[in-house]
C-alpha cells in the first residue's frame, strides 16, 4: 500500500483526480486530493490563496496523514515542490504531471516564458480581472484543458473549472529540494496548455528520473486516469520508505 497526496493545478480542484483516485483506491492505495486554499470548494476565497498558504496546507495533511507520494499537476508542481523541499522526510517521492517544477529563485512564470514555451498555450485564453484573478471560458477551458475528453466528460470539468489567482505562479520558490527525495516527471504529449517540449525541458532542469510519456490533453486524470494510475503505482514501487536515520530528516520543516 502507498499514500498519495494528489495536488492539482489552476483552474481546478480535488474533484478533478476523482477516476485516479477511485483507480488507486480499489487497488488498495490510500488517496488524499485536497482542495487548495481557493480552489474547489474554497473557490469564493480565491483572492486570500497565496503560494504560502497551498504549501501549508499540504503540509498539514502530510503531517496529519504520515509520509505520502506527492503528485503535482500543472502549477500543481510548484506547491509540491516548495512542500518537498519544506519536509522531505515526509516525502516519499514527487511525480510531476505536466508540471512546472522551478529551482529556487525561479517561478512558473519564468518557465512558461522559455522558449520551449511559446505559443498561445493557456495564457492568452486567461480573462484577468483588475483584481489579477482569472477566469476561463468553458470554450476555452474544453479546448485548452480537456481536449482529449467526451462531451460528457468535458461538460461535468467544465462546470467544477473555478477562478485562478495570477499572483501564484509569479511567485518564486524559496526552497531547494533535497537530492535524496526521487522526482519523476510525466510527459502528456497532446498537451495544448504546457507544450511537450516546455515539459520536457522543466524535467530535465529539474532532475527528474524517470520521464514517461501518456498520449493525452493537459488532464490525464479525466482522459486517462487508467494510464496516469499505473504509472504512478509504477513509480511509487520504485521508492522505498526514508529510514529512520535518511538525512532527508535533517531538512524537515522547522
Amino acid at each position: 500500500m502507498t499514500r498519495f497526496v494528489l495536488v492539482h493545478g489552476a483552474f481546478m480542484g480535488g474533484w478533478c483526480w476523482d477516476p485516479v483516485a477511485d483507480i488507486l483506491r480499489r487497488a488498495g492505495h490510500e488517496v488524499s486530493a485536497p482542495d487548495l486554499p481557493g480552489a474547489g470548494a474554497d473557490r469564493a476565497r480565491v483572492a486570500q490563496a497565496t503560494l504560502t498558504s497551498c504549501v501549508d496546507a499540504v503540509v498539514r495533511l502530510l503531517e496529519a496523514t504520515g509520509p505520502a507520494v506527492l503528485v503535482g499537476h500543472s502549477l500543481g508542481g510548484v506547491t509540491v515542490t516548495e512542500v518537498a523541499a519544506a519536509c522531505p522526510a515526509a516525502v516519499l517521492g514527487v511525480v510531476h504531471v505536466a508540471a512546472f517544477a522551478p529551482r529556487t529563485g525561479q517561478s512558473a512564470v519564468d518557465l512558461a516564458r522559455l522558449p520551449e514555451g511559446a505559443g498561445e498555450g493557456l495564457r492568452s485564453r486567461m480573462r484577468v480581472g483588475a483584481d489579477g484573478v482569472a477566469t476561463l471560458s468553458p470554450a476555452d477551458a474544453a479546448e485548452v484543458l480537456f481536449s482529449r475528453c467526451g462531451p460528457e466528460l468535458v461538460r461535468w470539468a467544465c462546470e467544477r473549472t473555478g477562478p485562478h489567482a495570477t499572483w501564484i505562479p509569479q511567485t518564486p520558490v524559496t526552497g531547494t529540494v533535497h537530492p535524496g527525495v526521487p522526482r519523476a516527471y510525466v510527459v502528456c504529449a497532446r498537451d495544448r496548455a504546457v507544450p511537450q517540449e516546455l515539459q520536457r525541458r522543466i524535467a530535465r532542469d529539474a532532475g527528474c528520473r524517470p520521464v514517461l510519456e501518456i498520449d493525452t490533453d493537459h488532464s490525464p486524470f479525466l482522459s486517462a486516469p487508467a494510464s496516469l494510475a499505473t504509472a504512478l503505482v509504477g513509480l511509487a514501487g520504485e521508492w522505498r520508505s526514508p529510514s529512520p536515520h535518511d538525512d532527508r530528516v535533517l531538512g524537515g520543516r522547522p
